[in-house]
């Protein structure tokens, strides 16, 4: 991916600020980009995602999920979280009690 997308990545991230709307964007944008993601891509992503709201969009999520699931992760921060994406879209949320 292209520095000027990861950039954009980066400030989508940055600004989610619990805000539904900019979830969307965040996501939508990822998508669109899925094909261009490397490795940076996906540490960038998976590190500004705000993995409690993964739940409000589900269906863009799991979009992502199919393009993640079988990635491997050097970065054990990068891979603990995109596990925890992977069980808030399969059903496995430890964000509830």
């Amino acid at each position: 991916m292209e520095w000027n997308k990861k950039t954009e990545l980066c400030r989508l991230a940055n600004n989610l600020n619990d805000n539904p709307e900019t979830h969307k964007n965040f996501l939508e944008y990822a998508i669109k980009n899925l094909s261009e993601f490397d490795e940076q891509s996906w540490d960038m992503f998976f590190n500004g995602i705000e993995l409690n709201a993964v739940e409000n969009h589900m269906d863009l999520c799991k979009e992502i999920q199919n393009k993640s699931k079988n990635l491997k992760f050097d970065n054990f921060r990068t891979a603990m979280r995109a596990q925890l994406f992977q069980d808030i879209i399969e059903g496995k949320n430890l964000f509830k009690k």
